[in-house]
C-alpha cells in the first residue's frame, strides 16, 4: 500500500490538525482516501508527500563542480536569492540543464526537519517529498498551472516554476505576468499557457487572460494533486536529500554491510592492539638502556651534573682524559695522516700539495693527474678503514682536487 499525503502552506513547519491523504493499492488504484491527522492516517508501506508549492524555490544556478560538495557549492550559490542566510535553508538538487546551469529546490530547513519529526512522531516515515509546482503534466512549447480561482502553482520547465495568487477570473496573477516578461526577455516565451482546474475551480476568461498575458490560454481540465503526484516524472526534485535522505535507506545498506564492517573493526582492534604492545615493548627496552648508559656514564664520571646524551657525553670525557694524559686520539693528526696515508699511496699519479688541520677535520689539497676515479676510489678506501671522507673536484686554476677527512662518528 501506499499513503500520499498533501502538505498545505500552512501546514509546512507547524502542528496540523488535519492533512488530505490517499490511500493506494499494489496496482495505484485507490483504496481510500479523507483528512485526518498524521496519527490517524492508514498505515502504509510507502509514504509519499506533496509540498505546497508557496514553500518551495525552484531555480537553477552556475557551480564550478560536479563532485561530492556540488550541494555546499549550491547553497551558497543560491544566496541572492533568499531574504535568509544560507545556513537556514535546505538544498535539494535536480539534473543539469543543457547550458550546464544545476537544477535546485529550496526550502525552510528547520520548518522541513519540524515536519518530518512530527509524521515520525505519528508513525509515518517519508520515503519521499515532492515539490507541488513540478506536479502539473507539461506539453512542448506550453506552461502548465494549477489554478483554484485565486491562487495555484505555475510549471515552466522540466524543473522549474513558481507558486503564483492574487488572480481573478479576469486578471491574471500579477506573477504570471512577471514570469511571461522574463520569459520574453530571454526568447524564451511559451506558445500557450494551459489551465488545469483544482476541485471546485471556477475557470477564468482564458479570453481575458490571454489579452493579458500575450499568449494564448486554453481550458487543460481537472487537476487532482494525488493523480499528479502518483505519476512518474523522472523530472522531479526529491526534497529528502542529504542530511533528510530517508533513514530506511541508510538502515537497509548498513543491514547488508554490517556483519563485513564488524569483521573490519575487529581486525583493526586486533591489529592496533598488536602495534600498540609491540610499541610499549620497545619503548620500555629503550627507557632501560638509556638509564644503564646514564648509570655507567655517573660511575665512570661522578662530577656528571646534566645527562643530556650520555654516550656523547662519554665520547667527550675519555676524549678529555686522553688529552690530558698525553695520548693521542683517533682524531688528532698523526693518527688520521697514518691511516690516510696507504690509501694515497696506491696512487701514483697522485701526490699532497698541502696539509691543513682544523680540531679533528684533515683536509689534503692533491695535485698531478688525480682523477674523479681516482678520488673516489680513495675516499672508499679511507671509508673502509673507518674514516668519514669527503672528494672535492679543484677549480683547475687555484685550488687542486681535494680530500677533507675525519673520524667516523
Amino acid at each position: 500500500m501506499r499513503l500520499q499525503v498533501y502538505i498545505g502552506d500552512d501546514a509546512f513547519g507547524g502542528d496540523p490538525a488535519a492533512l488530505p491523504w490517499v490511500l493506494r493499492d499494489a496496482g495505484g488504484r485507490v483504496a481510500g482516501s479523507g483528512v485526518a491527522a498524521p496519527a490517524a492516517m492508514p498505515h502504509a508501506d510507502r509514504c509519499e508527500a506533496v509540498l505546497a508549492g508557496s514553500r518551495v524555490l525552484l531555480t537553477s544556478v552556475n557551480v564550478p563542480s560536479r563532485g561530492g560538495k556540488l550541494r555546499q557549492l549550491a547553497l551558497f550559490a543560491v544566496e541572492d536569492q533568499l531574504v535568509s542566510e544560507p545556513e537556514s535553508v535546505h538544498v535539494a538538487l535536480g539534473a543539469a540543464g543543457a547550458d550546464g546551469a544545476q537544477a535546485v529546490a529550496v526550502v525552510d530547513r528547520d520548518r522541513l526537519a519540524s515536519l518530518l519529526r512530527m509524521l515520525a512522531q505519528a508513525g509515518i516515515a517519508l520515503h519521499a517529498l515532492w515539490p507541488e509546482t513540478q506536479l502539473p503534466p507539461l506539453a512542448p512549447r506550453s506552461w502548465s498551472l494549477a489554478w483554484d480561482g485565486d491562487r495555484g502553482v505555475l510549471r515552466t520547465g522540466l524543473q522549474a516554476g513558481m507558486a503564483v495568487e492574487a488572480g481573478s477570473d479576469v486578471h491574471p496573477p500579477p506573477m504570471l505576468e512577471y514570469a511571461l516578461r522574463e520569459a520574453r526577455r530571454r526568447n524564451a516565451t511559451p506558445d500557450r499557457l494551459v489551465v488545469l482546474l483544482k476541485p471546485g475551480a471556477t475557470p477564468p476568461e482564458h479570453a481575458a487572460w490571454g489579452a493579458a498575458l500575450g499568449v494564448e490560454v486554453e481550458a487543460g481540465g481537472p487537476w487532482d494533486w494525488s493523480d499528479a503526484a502518483f505519476a512518474r516524472d523522472a523530472n522531479r526534485i526529491d526534497l529528502l536529500q542529504g542530511e533528510f535522505a530517508p533513514a530506511g535507506t541508510a538502515r537497509e545498506l548498513w543491514s547488508k554491510f554490517k556483519p563485513v564492517a564488524v569483521l573490519a573493526a575487529l581486525l583493526l582492534l586486533l591489529n592496533g592492539g598488536a602495534v600498540l604492545a609491540d610499541w610499549l615493548m620497545l619503548r620500555h627496552e629503550r627507557d632501560r638502556i638509556k638509564a644503564d648508559m646514564e648509570s655507567v656514564l655517573r660511575t665512570a664520571f661522578p662530577e656528571t651534573n646534566v645527562i643530556v646524551d650520555a654516550p656523547l657525553q662519554m665520547r667527550r670525557k675519555l676524549a678529555e682524559m686522553r688529552a690530558a694524559a698525553g695520548a693521542a686520539g683517533a682524531s688528532d693528526l698523526l693518527p688520521l695522516l697514518a691511516r690516510v696515508s696507504g690509501a694515497l699511496s696506491q696512487k701514483a699519479n697522485a701526490s699532497v700539495k698541502a696539509i691543513e688541520y682544523d680540531r679533528g677535520t684533515l683536509t689534503l689539497e692533491l695535485t698531478g693527474a688525480a682523477s674523479a676515479a681516482e678520488l673516489q676510489a680513495a675516499r672508499e678506501s679511507l671509508q673502509s678503514q673507518g674514516l668519514s671522507a669527503k672528494a672535492l673536484a679543484g677549480d683547475g686554476k687555484v685550488r687542486g682536487p681535494r680530500l677533507i677527512v675525519t673520524e667516523a662518528k
